[in-house]
């Protein structure tokens, strides 16, 4: 059993790769896991795969211990190796068994005081997306983490995923303090990983904001979208710029949807007219708001048809991320 607070025995960067080989169907592509391999290799990190375990109960319901824990444990890590190899993960690191609490919560503390122990600059799950009802009530250790998690989280998707695409990604942005924060340190991660970047934003209006709160009608300037877009244009001219000084090629798309009520379904859109193997996004949107109403970055997360590599709150904290600042000297 791991403790979670162990240091790690070198200064290697690790790439910590949240697995579940409980939950066959949730298992990635094996080319889109060949694909991040081999990004992960051109930045030179080291993968290390990792299962985090509830802790189990006995027939009784009692938690298990000793022998009978140990027994337990041994035969999960199994598991876990059968899993990653069928993924093809060679060169992996050993897969580690954390055992946590019973709860969501103790999950996600764990792999998340795991993933500080590691100093990991990333970290990849594979989440089913689950949505409504259902994970309302079950909860979702993919957002959960998410939202705790000082590093980026790239989520995998399931769906069928063609080789080599990972080159070029579309990185969406409404163009706030956020997003360009998170910019600013994907470009960083962006050098390393040798990517392209499509930067893509998307002018709309969902229709419920043209109707007031007494049902009357809200004019909308009649050149509002057309001026959107130029002012959208404006303010791409210098986030390209920025990624030039980063050394990442880059251009910008933006497209006027007009009253669009589904940003998320746009940016899925053009991500398939770019042929880009993964969409990136900021996303501040705290527990509650996440049960509420969503954010864009969710439902496309959720949408289970592209890799969606976010940076949380945590994750936009401060603004001296040692990532950040290695992406700079690079480019000195």
């Amino acid at each position: 059993m791991e403790n979670a607070s162990t240091q790690p025995k070198s200064q290697a960067t690790v790439a910590v790769w949240a697995i579940d080989p409980l939950e066959a169907e949730a298992m990635p592509s094996p080319a889109l896991v060949q694909e991040v391999l081999n990004r992960l290799r051109v930045a030179g990190a080291e993968i290390q795969p990792v299962h985090v375990l509830s802790t189990p109960k006995d027939n009784e319901g009692r938690p298990l211990a000793g022998v009978g824990l140990s027994r337990y444990i041994e035969t999960v890590e199994k598991m876990a190796e059968r899993y990653v190899e069928h993924l093809g993960m060679t060169g992996a690191r050993p897969v580690k068994v954390l055992v946590a609490g019973a709860s969501r919560h103790d999950e996600v503390k764990t792999l998340v005081d795991y993933i500080e122990a590691q100093r990991a600059p990333w970290v990849i799950v594979t989440s089913q997306g689950r949505s409504g009802v259902q994970r309302l009530v079950m909860g979702s250790f993919a957002e959960n983490l998410l939202l705790r998690c000082g590093c980026p989280v790239l989520f995998l998707t399931h769906a069928r995923f063609e080789q080599n695409k990972i080159k070029r990604v579309l990185f969406a942005t409404d163009f706030s303090d956020y997003s360009k924060h998170a910019f600013r340190l994907f470009l960083a991660d962006a050098k390393r990983f040798g990517l392209e970047v499509s930067l893509f934003h998307s002018v709309s209006l969902p229709a419920s904001v043209c109707s007031s709160g007494d049902g009357a009608p809200v004019v909308v300037p009649e050149n509002y979208f057309q001026e959107q877009v130029e002012w959208a244009k404006v303010e791409a001219t210098g986030w390209i710029k920025l990624a030039e000084s980063y050394g990442v090629p880059a251009k910008f798309l933006v497209k006027d949807e007009g009253f669009a009520p589904h940003t998320a379904d746009t940016i899925i859109k053009f991500a398939k007219q770019e042929s880009v193997g993964a969409i990136v996004m900021a996303s501040m949107s705290g527990a509650l708001s996440s049960f509420v109403m969503g954010s864009v970055a969710r439902e496309v997360f959720r949408a289970n048809q592209y890799p969606v590599w976010i940076y949380g709150p945590k994750a936009l904290e401060g603004k001296d991320r040692a990532q950040e600042s290695a992406g700079k000297s690079a480019t000195a």
